[in-house]
């Protein structure tokens, strides 16, 4: 009973180690797929950054990396030489220069010394394909990352011709959602609607918000806010509007930016704007509520829509800089790409 009791606490200390990312791929294939750097007929350096959001705030010990292969494929058995190397990264995604150098840590590490790795064969699979392609490290690395991200780096001296395409996952899906409730009627009696329009919003990207239902040609008012409830300004959100002449009206967030437009002859307005390329705001809740001047509506002359909001999905604290010259002090930096990574 003991040993059995004992294997179980193994068997879960294991599985609490084990991380994927991105974790929404755990289960699901990517949309893309990558060549490097075991895809190649070419000796290849290749960095991949993982940003230290994926660690948690204690230590990690990592003895095992795993790649898999692109789902639905068949590849050929494939020799590569190849050597991984550890250090400890920069602090953020922003941080990861084009400079290879720039980016190790002092800590940096050979974890997989160099020698001849036999890529298996791989049958075609359903999607996704298991971790199929595995790296035991010689030494194990510690990482913490209150000091900074994961930086992994590849050095395959040669390799022999064949496809291996690893399985990558570049989009997000975000969450999409409403608060608030307003029964504020304009003169065309219809109460306005908001929401945001973009499926994925990105760091770094446009997004496009949208007001409907507003009278032909009205003055817009998109209000862009933090929070739908506490305090603002001494006022508790949300705030009913009723005692200024606006009966059902309500301002549901903290109105941080007002920024205007104007409904085309539907009634409907359109307005892109730039989410600050700064990784902080992965996960950061966007509330929009939109607003319209109708002079005809009520004493205030101002309806007012329900709350939307959306959560910034991406791109993922992941960067790689990779070059095909092992010579080369530099090479091609791509913003949110990695291979779907098992660590262990």
């Amino acid at each position: 009973m003991r040993i059995f009791l004992l294997a179980i606490l193994a068997l879960s200390s294991s599985l609490q180690a084990q991380k994927t990312i991105p974790q929404r791929f755990l289960s699901v294939e990517g949309e893309s797929l990558t060549s490097f750097p075991f895809g190649r007929s070419t000796s290849v350096r290749y960095q991949q950054y993982y940003g230290p959001s994926y660690f948690g705030t204690g230590k990690t010990t990592i003895k095992e990396i795993a790649f898999r292969p692109e789902g639905g494929k068949s590849f050929k058995k494939k020799g590569v030489e190849v050597e991984i190397r550890c250090s400890t990264g920069p602090l953020t995604p922003e941080g990861v220069s084009a400079v290879f150098s720039k980016n190790r840590g002092k800590d940096e590490l050979v974890v997989f010394k160099k020698r001849v790795m036999q890529l298996p064969s791989i049958p075609a699979t359903t999607k996704p394909a298991p971790f199929a392609y595995r790296f035991v490290f010689d030494k194990a690395f510690t990482l913490d990352p209150t000091k900074g991200g994961l930086l992994l780096e590849f050095v395959v001296t040669s390799q022999q011709p064949g496809r291996h395409e690893l399985d990558v996952g570049v989009l997000c899906q975000s969450a999409h959602g409403s608060f608030g409730a307003v029964s504020c009627k304009g003169s065309n009696g219809k109460v306005l609607r908001a929401d945001v329009a973009t499926r994925a919003l990105l760091y770094g990207k446009p997004l496009v918000m949208r007001i409907q239902d507003a009278g032909a040609s009205a003055a817009l008012v998109y209000l862009l806010g933090t929070k739908e409830s506490g305090t603002w300004g001494g006022f508790q959100l949300p705030l009913s509007l009723e005692k200024a002449g606006a009966k059902g009206c309500a301002l549901l967030t903290n109105p941080v930016v007002f920024l205007g437009g104007i409904a085309n002859s539907q009634g409907r307005g359109l307005l892109t704007l730039t989410i600050p390329a700064d990784s902080r705001f992965l996960g950061f809740w966007l509330r929009f509520q939109g607003m319209a001047l109708d002079a005809k509506a009520n004493a205030m002359g101002l309806v007012t829509s329900g709350g939307a909001k959306a959560q910034v999905c991406g791109p993922e604290s992941l960067v790689r800089v990779l070059a095909v010259q092992l010579s080369q002090s530099s090479g091609l930096k791509e913003a949110g790409l990695a291979p779907v990574t098992l660590l262990r």
